[in-house]
């Protein structure tokens, strides 16, 4: 799937177990349904299964739904896809809800409404946060970037000294190129790669003070190649 990164089993698990908390929204869909779709929101869950509460009146006839297989687009903080079965159609009253199996991976989806481009290996992205009243910095592995983002591998002691939605500085200079940018950033995620390293997705902050940086970032990039493969883009 382009456009995303895998979550690993934990990473998922974490996800999943917030998602119940916050009964969050959640769209079931298939080929074989003619474009009807089951909206909702989950409720309960275990470690088998999760089960959410369906809103409106779906075209579709729940009871020959058991076993049929479906994806599933979860909104969170962020947008998860993942693939299902439907285990039971459960109705109590006037509620009507729907049993799914419980995934052991999610996907994360890229919201940026550009094209990332790719860079090498060696392209570096310098960091600069505040944590517990401190002035921090780290230089990071940049993956790819955008007009209106980056990622970018950072260790896990440094992630978790990041605060989500908090702001720092990005320092970077692109490849082939004597352009340096300075633009302040948010941190639009923290997705734990299950080996050790995080994937930091920062957003650029429009700003009177970022404008002319983001500006000069879209010329510059301007006819590079972008980002090929689910691999190399991150959320």
């Amino acid at each position: 799937m382009k456009n995303s990164v895998k979550l690993d089993a934990d990473a998922a698990n974490q996800t999943l177990d917030s998602a119940i908390r916050t009964q969050a929204q959640i769209v079931l869909e298939s080929p074989q349904w003619d474009s009807v779709t089951l909206n909702g929101y989950l409720i309960s869950g275990d470690d088998k299964a999760l089960l959410m509460e369906l809103t409106g009146k779906p075209k579709i006839r729940l009871g020959a739904l058991p076993n049929s297989s479906c994806q599933a687009q979860l909104y969170a903080e962020q947008r998860y896809v993942f693939e299902t079965k439907i285990s039971a159609t459960p109705q109590w009253g006037a509620t009507q809800a729907i049993a799914i199996e419980r995934p052991t991976t999610l996907r994360v989806l890229d919201r940026r409404q550009f094209a990332r481009v790719r860079l090498a290996p060696s392209s570096t992205v310098k960091l600069e946060w505040t944590s517990d009243g401190l002035a921090r910095r780290y230089t990071a592995t940049l993956l790819n970037i955008s007009p209106d983002g980056l990622a970018c591998r950072v260790e896990a002691p440094v992630a978790e000294s990041i605060e989500a939605g908090g702001i720092l500085t990005s320092r970077f200079t692109l490849p082939q190129t004597e352009s340096t940018f300075n633009v302040e950033s948010s941190v639009l995620n923290k997705t734990p790669t299950g080996e050790g390293p995080f994937i930091l997705g920062l957003q650029f902050v429009r700003s009177q003070r970022n404008n002319e940086e983001l500006l000069r970032l879209r010329k510059t990039l301007a006819g590079r190649s972008p980002v090929a493969t689910a691999v190399e883009t991150f959320a």
